[in-house]
């Protein structure tokens, strides 16, 4: 599970001289809350929604903040060097990487040039598919102490199903290995055991 896999590509970019209430209208246009600024194919930095609604500040009236909006460059209210991650990096590691940084987007750089956006809707989406949400098929969760052998558990739990896919993770709450297994075919209700 790599970057390359879940990014979106080509990037939707802006220019630093370009104002910022065009990049707003980008941005509403496109459906999208970020921008990586590029200038001569080189990323210098990146604009969110969040920095184009601070740039009007409180209390003004739609056309004095569109005015406003017509006179500030993107450049001057962009987050320089931006974190970016390669689409080569396991999508974990990008994921851990915004949720330290409380980030909702990585702008993914190949060899010094900009080749991709991940975002956290592609972080969600490939979540999703991973666990096999959009798949039909049933789910059987099996909950394991730290003696008990996952595949011999599996075996007495879903005896000739044919298994779609395993996903295993520590559940705190239980102080124990939780695997959930997709199986093919029809959407029975969630077995636990």
């Amino acid at each position: 599970m790599f970057v390359r896999s879940w990014m979106t590509s080509p990037p939707v970019t802006v220019a630093p001289d370009v104002t910022l209430y065009e990049a707003s209208l980008m941005m509403d246009r496109k459906r999208i809350r970020r921008l990586p600024v590029v200038e001569n194919d080189e990323l210098v930095g990146i604009i969110t929604r969040s920095d184009v609604t601070a740039s009007i500040g409180r209390g003004l009236k739609a056309d004095d903040a569109r005015r406003r909006l017509q006179e500030i460059t993107v450049g001057k209210t962009m987050a320089r060097k931006p974190l970016t991650v390669s689409p080569k990096d396991p999508l974990d590691v990008a994921a851990q990487i915004m949720l330290r940084k409380k980030i909702s987007g990585l702008p993914v750089v190949d060899g010094g040039r900009l080749v991709g956006m991940l975002t956290e809707s592609d972080v969600f989406y490939a979540l999703c598919t991973i666990l096999g949400f959009t798949q039909k098929g049933g789910r059987v969760v099996l909950s394991l102490q730290p003696n008990m052998d996952l595949i011999g558990q599996l075996q007495r739990a879903v005896g000739t199903m044919s298994v779609q896919g395993i996903v295993s993770y520590y559940n705190p709450e239980s102080k124990a290995w939780e695997a959930v297994v997709r199986l093919r075919g029809r959407n029975p209700a969630p077995v636990v055991q």
